[in-house]
């Protein structure tokens, strides 16, 4: 039987890819070198947020709308939920969130990490991650974190 869709882990590097391009200001083809997977993989799962440069290099558009699973923590639910999240924008607040619930989450937190992610995670009121309302409210985060009952994974892009 043939397997369809991509293999576990290479929509993790992709992303990281297009990440890399785009902060560190490189090639498509040395990004994907970067992260472990080849230029066609790239093409083939991201290919509308190429474009071939003025030196004849592929490079990676500034932004793009290409869906990406990311987890999020719906309003007044008791776990993170991974959606599909479209657009390099929204996945940057969606991993902003993530951060900083994993930073609230993380024992070598200092007070003053832990009050910043606090904030940023207020700053979520109202407003909605590929149309999920995300949890704001930093004490549920916190007590939900306590209880054990979400597990946050250490990256907010990989998710196990």
């Amino acid at each position: 039987m043939a397997r369809r869709g991509p293999r576990p882990g290479t929509l993790e590097k992709v992303r990281e890819a297009l990440h890399l391009a785009r902060t560190e200001n490189l090639y498509a083809a040395t990004a994907a070198r970067r992260a472990g997977i080849s230029v066609s993989t790239l093409r083939r799962y991201a290919g509308s947020a190429l474009r071939v440069g003025p030196f004849g290099k592929l490079e990676v558009r500034p932004g793009d709308r290409l869906a990406f699973p990311m987890p999020v923590l719906r309003r007044g639910a008791d776990r993170f939920e991974v959606i599909q999240v479209r657009g390099s924008r929204m996945r940057k607040e969606a991993a902003s969130y993530w951060k900083a619930v994993s930073t609230l989450a993380s024992v070598t937190s200092t007070p003053e990490e832990r009050t910043r992610a606090a904030e940023t995670i207020e700053g979520f009121r109202g407003r909605r991650i590929g149309g999920v309302e995300v949890e704001h409210d930093p004490g549920r985060v916190v007590s939900i974190l306590v209880w054990g009952i979400l597990r946050v994974p250490p990256d907010p892009y990989r998710i196990d």
